[in-house]
């Protein structure tokens, strides 16, 4: 054997002990002494990954509700005060108001007084934030005047209840839709007129001997009766335009002598036209049936302006006279009777024409 191999190991040194040993305990405590910095990285880490989230989440909802409230005053805009009232709301009395339009309010609270209009009090709906209602009424004239005060426009109403309870309006707000859906109701839009104006329209509604006495004291119950007449002149009475449908289809089925497979068939494109008739939806029908692309949010202005102004063209058309003759006339200015052929007119229920649409009637 050689010398190396018999020879003894030489012992190992005190220091190099301690040494293996600082090294094995380092080696063993390093995860121990770090993770209170890991915990911590990570916590803070979540902290600020929540706090990204929260503003995340504020901003989308600030955003969210920005446009619900565009969209809203978009809504009062086109409908008036009706479109934020209803009949089951409470009239709460306010002595004083947060006006929006205080030159106008003002204005027009003034000239009730030089036309004979006595003020009854100033009233908030509780239902609604940052509406104002002032209430005036004429005795003699047997008319209540109403100044709505909101966000979107400050609106002047006149109205009167008849003998058999039903109401007749004159406003000055945006030209109401319910002229439109409802061609019959008892209102006169009088857009951007004065006071006197709005009441000389009111006046010519209904004569004197026919409108019911004013009472003061019962006006809380009248006006949400006067909201309810307001928004089915606008919005239709859903329930009666139902039962209409309905009959409007027993008795096409009836005369038409289609057989059960071909209303199968057609059921969805069939529709009726009479006087009552949403004139709105027939604009937007016409229009689909002439080619013109729904409005998009994308398009541009020039685009956006023609479709409003051929569809603003379609709805003066039909306001005039007969809403039957005059949708008719439209298919035949438009060579739309091929895409919309007419079957028959039917007299009852009501007085209607009866068409078959080449798409989807909704």
């Amino acid at each position: 054997m050689s010398d190396d191999d018999s020879s003894p190991r030489a012992p190992i040194s005190p220091l190099r002990k301690w040494t293996i040993r600082l090294i094995v305990w380092a080696v063993l405590l390093a995860p121990l002494l770090l993770w209170p910095k890991v915990v911590g990285g990570a916590l803070l880490a979540l902290i600020i990954l929540a706090a990204a989230l929260w503003y995340f989440v504020k901003w989308k909802f600030r955003k969210f509700f920005k446009q619900l409230g565009e969209a809203m005053g978009g809504i009062a805009t086109a409908y008036g005060p009706f479109a934020l009232l209803d009949d089951d709301m409470i009239l709460l009395p306010a002595a004083q108001a947060k006006l929006h339009h205080p030159r106008e309010a003002i204005g027009y609270r003034e000239a009730l007084g030089a036309l004979g209009f006595v003020g009854v009090g100033s009233f908030q709906v509780e239902q609604v934030d940052d509406f104002s209602l002032s209430v005036f009424c004429h005795s003699d004239k047997r008319l209540w005047a109403l100044v709505y005060d909101y966000e979107a426009d400050c609106v002047l109403d006149v109205f009167g209840q008849k003998s058999d309870e039903t109401f007749f309006a004159a406003t000055n707000g945006v030209p109401d839709l319910m002229v439109e859906n409802a061609r019959n109701a008892p209102v006169a839009c009088c857009k951007d007129m004065d006071a006197p104006d709005v009441l000389a329209a009111a006046e010519a509604l209904v004569a004197p001997a026919d409108r019911a006495t004013p009472s003061v004291d019962a006006f809380s119950t009248l006006f949400f009766a006067y909201v309810r007449s307001r928004r089915v002149w606008l919005f239709g009475d859903s329930e009666l335009q139902e039962q209409r449908q309905k009959a409007l289809r027993v008795a096409f089925l009836e005369q038409s002598g289609w057989t059960a497979l071909e209303w199968d068939r057609k059921q969805g494109r069939v529709f009726f036209v009479h006087e009552e008739s949403e004139l709105n939806s027939l604009a937007y029908q016409l229009m689909e049936m002439a080619g013109f692309p729904e409005e998009d949010e994308d398009e541009e202005d020039g685009e956006e302006h023609a479709y409003d102004r051929e569809l603003e063209a379609i709805r003066e058309s039909l306001l005039r006279g007969s809403l039957r003759a005059n949708f008719r006339a439209q298919l035949e200015a438009r060579e739309l009777q091929e895409k919309c052929p007419f079957v028959m007119s039917l007299e009852e229920p009501v007085p209607a024409d009866v068409y078959v649409s080449d798409t989807e009637v909704e």
